[in-house]
C-alpha cells in the first residue's frame, strides 16, 4: 500500500509532499516543492550555496564579514534532506569552508584560532540542525495525523482526494489506466445496534488493516468516512482491479462480528481508460456501482469499465 508520508534513513523528517492536500500559503507552495528534490539534489545545492558565499567573500567583497551566512546552506540542507547524513556532511563541509575563508582572507589569524573558530562554528551548526530537524519532525507528524484516519489508519478523505487528483492527473499525461475500488459494510449498522460501537470501531480497525494487508504496493487504502472504504489503483484496468477486489474480499472473510457472525461486503470497481477530470466523479461512479451490487443481493463485487465507448459491466 502506498503510505501516507514516507520516512527517511533515522526518522520521518519529510512526508510525501504531494499527499499533504490543499496548500493554504506561498511558503507552504514552495516547501511543498522543495521536499520533492531528492536528498543529493539538496545536498548539492547547498554546496552550491556555500561556495557562492566563499567567491563573493573572497573576491568581491574580501573586506564584508559575509562568514555568517553559511549559515543558510546548513539549514537549507537540514530542513530539506530526510537523511540526516547529508546535514551534518553539510554542516562539517562548511565549518571548513570557514578555515579556507580565514587562510586565504587578508588578515590571517594563528591556525590554532582558526581551527577553534571553525569547531565553535560546527558546533553552532549542529545546535541548528537538531532545532530545526525536531522542528522539522513536530511538522510532519502534525501532517500526518491530519491526513490519517484516526481509527483505522489508513488515508482519511482529505488524502485520498489529494491522491486521486495527482493520480488523475498523472493518468491523463501518461495516458495509462486507472481504477477505484469502493467497499461497504453489509448491515453495519445491526452490529452497531447488537454490540455497541465500540464493537463497531473494532470492525472497522480490523477492515483497514485486512484491506492494507491484501492490495498491492502501489494502491491506496483510505476510510471515506462510516463503514466506507476505497482503494485507488494507478495504472490500473478491469481485470487487475477486480483481482485486487477479490483478494481483498477474500482477505475480508476472516473478519467477523463479536459473535464470530462472518461480515459480507458489497464492493463496486470502476476502471478508466481516460480518467475523469476530478475525483469527485470517480468516487461516484465508484459508490453508484457498489450501490448496484447491494442491489443485486449484496455480498458481491460488481465492476464498471468506463472508456471512450460504452461502459462494460461485469459482476462477481
Amino acid at each position: 500500500m502506498t503510505a501516507v508520508s514516507r520516512t527517511g534513513d533515522d526518522h520521518a523528517v519529510s512526508a510525501d509532499p504531494a499527499d499533504n492536500g490543499p496548500v493554504t500559503s506561498v511558503y507552504e507552495k514552495i516547501d511543498e516543492r522543495l521536499r520533492r528534490l531528492p536528498d543529493r539534489a539538496v545536498f548539492a545545492f547547498g554546496m552550491i550555496q556555500a561556495l557562492a558565499i566563499v567567491a563573493v567573500k573572497t573576491i568581491a567583497l574580501p573586506g564584508v564579514p559575509l562568514t555568517d551566512f553559511l549559515l543558510i546552506p546548513v539549514a537549507w540542507t537540514g530542513w530539506l534532506s530526510r537523511s540526516r547524513t547529508y546535514a551534518y556532511a553539510a554542516a562539517v563541509f562548511i565549518a571548513g569552508v570557514t578555515v579556507f575563508i580565514a587562510e586565504v582572507g587578508p588578515t590571517r589569524a594563528p591556525l590554532a584560532a582558526t581551527l577553534v573558530s571553525a569547531a565553535a562554528r560546527l558546533l553552532l551548526y549542529l545546535i541548528a540542525l537538531a532545532v530545526l530537524r525536531a522542528i522539522r519532525r513536530v511538522q510532519v507528524a502534525r501532517e500526518e495525523e491530519a491526513r490519517t484516519d484516526h481509527l483505522t489508519g489508513v488515508a482519511n478523505g482529505r488524502a485520498f482526494e489529494a491522491m486521486a487528483a495527482r493520480e488523475i492527473v498523472r493518468s491523463r499525461r501518461r495516458g495509462t489506466e486507472l481504477s477505484l475500488l469502493y467497499l461497504d459494510v453489509d448491515e453495519f449498522k445491526d452490529v452497531n445496534d447488537r454490540f455497541g460501537h465500540g464493537a463497531g470501531d473494532d470492525l472497522l480497525t480490523a477492515i483497514g488493516e485486512a484491506m492494507v494487508a491484501s492490495v498491492r504496493a502501489s494502491d491506496v487504502v483510505a476510510r471515506l468516512g462510516g463503514d466506507e472504504f476505497a482503494v485507488l489503483m494507478p495504472g490500473t484496468g478491469r481485470f487487475a482491479a477486480v483481482t485486487v477486489a477479490r483478494r481483498v474480499r477474500e482477505r475480508l472473510g476472516g473478519v467477523v462480528t463479536a459473535d464470530g457472525r462472518k461480515v459480507s461486503f458489497s464492493i463496486g470497481v470502476v476502471s478508466y481508460t481516460i480518467p475523469p477530470a476530478c475525483a469527485d466523479v470517480m468516487i461516484r461512479d465508484a459508490d453508484a456501482v457498489m450501490y448496484r451490487a447491494k442491489g443485486l443481493g449484496k455480498d458481491r463485487i460488481e465492476s464498471v469499465m468506463i472508456g471512450a465507448q460504452a461502459p462494460a459491466s461485469t459482476g462477481a
